[in-house]
């Protein structure tokens, strides 16, 4: 949504082309690399370290800034070189920063809770999974398409009449989802933490406490965030959610070289997932992480 905002107003004043990348995957940025010469690059909703964006203008870009909301963002830029604050979702944000004189329409308000997943309501929930058939557009190339069905969206929530339609859209989906979801999460395990686990998985301090629900799910993809949200409401006594997947890939060099991935998701009732000596990015209740085997001294989490 961040980019359909900006490239509304941008696109009035010359060429814009938008361009995705993947928070933790550097091989996107890496591919990037060949749109930018005599370009005005904006980040929205993700951010890459200095030492990329320095390549960026080796590679000819003009200037880049961004807009995310991620608390790894903060860490990335000069403090108020740009706008990034985890109080608000990445698109409010833009919002804010294309017309900081409009009233914010309600339905950025739903994006904003689901996004940060701050207390969303089940009205939230099921908007989220209109938004979200619109949001795989984009990562297909798709962007016509996805811009389009945002223009439906934004006129279809305009009026009360089309708030409930899409309201009931989701829920339909999110019904059949939720039916899919639950023989799954099944296979999960709760397990209490202990100074062993803590020591092992080389845990900051402030898991001491918690109770995990950690389901491997390389055989089968599935939604986090609402497996997350079911997990919290069947099994109220889990702290933190955690799903992971195991990929292998071929590293290029002067040789391949096989590799194993463990990408993960995790989200918390409450828990900061992120401070400390944390592996997960993101924001406090809603972050991931992607760990090479052989590169990180610990795997945490894998279920042996």
């Amino acid at each position: 949504m961040s980019c359909f905002i900006a490239h509304s107003s941008l696109s009035r004043h010359g060429t814009v082309r938008q361009y995705p990348i993947a928070p933790g995957q550097p091989n996107t940025w890496a591919m990037a690399e060949k749109i930018m010469r005599n370009t005005h690059v904006l980040l929205l909703d993700v951010s890459v370290p200095k030492e990329t964006r320095e390549k960026w203008f080796l590679n000819g870009a003009l200037s880049v800034n961004c807009i995310d909301h991620h608390a790894s963002a903060v860490e990335d830029w000069p403090a108020h070189a740009c706008p990034i604050h985890v109080e608000s979702c990445a698109a409010l944000q833009t919002w804010h920063w294309i017309y900081p004189n409009l009233e914010v329409p309600t339905w950025l308000y739903h994006i904003d809770r689901v996004d940060r997943w701050d207390n969303p309501t089940e009205e939230d929930r099921c908007i989220r999974e209109v938004l979200n058939i619109i949001a795989h557009k984009p990562v297909e190339r798709k962007f016509d398409e996805a811009f389009d069905m945002t223009r439906e969206f934004i006129e279809t929530m305009s009026t009360p009449e089309g708030v409930l339609l899409t309201i009931e859209k989701g829920r339909e989906i999110l019904r059949k989802k939720d039916g899919a979801l639950y023989p799954v999460l099944g296979k999960g395990t709760i397990l209490s933490m202990t100074p062993e686990l803590q020591a092992l998985w080389n845990l900051p301090a402030s898991w001491a406490t918690i109770k995990l629900f950690i389901i491997d799910n390389t055989d089968i993809s599935f939604d986090s965030t609402e497996a997350a949200h079911q997990v919290f409401t069947y099994y109220p006594q889990a702290d933190v959610f955690i799903n992971y997947r195991r990929r292998t890939f071929l590293e290029k060099g002067d040789m391949a070289v096989e590799k194993t991935v463990y990408t993960y998701s995790a989200r918390s009732h409450g828990f900061h997932l992120t401070e400390g000596d944390s592996v997960f990015k993101g924001h406090p209740t809603s972050a991931g992480a992607s760990l090479v085997q052989g590169e990180v001294s610990v795997l945490p989490f894998i279920k042996k």
